[in-house]
């Protein structure tokens, strides 16, 4: 419990106490989208599994149904409807809590963000999926659109991404 604090970088090498694990699969994803995104000249868009980077508008779908145009950067979601597995007769997941070492217990079930990078938005969509109900005021805090979608299929968007919105909707 809590042996994340013991992991450390020293220049380029990351060193870990034995037995904790680490799984980068998600922030890698988004790294590639962006390098792929910068393999393209002029407008573009690259997506893989839910991570997405462009330049130029285009219209993205959202998970659980809707869409949004982004204009510029990363989109990105994180939740538990994916890589999860029942044990125990309990649902578990993949979106560690770093002070209990279990499965987080936020009240999301996804969380959808938008970045300059594809990177940046995955990062975030993380840490304000791990933060609860503190996400939507902690990715405001840093002007970054968010979407959160509640087990029961309700939606809560940040102030950031109403603003986003709007800025669109009055463009067009």
């Amino acid at each position: 419990m809590g042996r994340w604090r013991a992991v450390r970088v020293t220049g380029r090498l990351l060193i870990r106490p034995v037995g904790v694990e680490l799984d980068l699969n998600g922030v890698v994803k988004g790294q590639t989208v962006d390098e792929a995104l910068d393999l393209l000249s002029g407008e573009g868009f690259v997506s893989a599994g839910g991570d997405y980077a462009g330049r130029g508008a285009f219209d993205v779908a959202l998970p659980r149904g809707g869409s949004v145009r982004v204009t510029r950067g990363g989109l990105a979601t994180s939740g538990t409807t994916t890589r999860r597995w029942l044990r125990a007769d309990s649902w578990k997941h993949h979106l560690i809590d770093p002070s209990t070492g279990e499965p987080s217990e936020s009240p999301w079930m996804e969380v959808t963000v938008s970045a300059a990078t594809c990177l940046q938005a995955d990062i975030a969509a993380k840490a304000a999926f791990l933060l609860g109900e503190a996400g939507p005021e902690w990715l405001d805090e840093r002007q970054l659109p968010g979407r959160f979608l509640h087990e029961d299929g309700g939606e809560l968007v940040n102030a950031s991404w109403q603003r986003a919105l709007s800025r669109e909707l009055a463009a067009a």
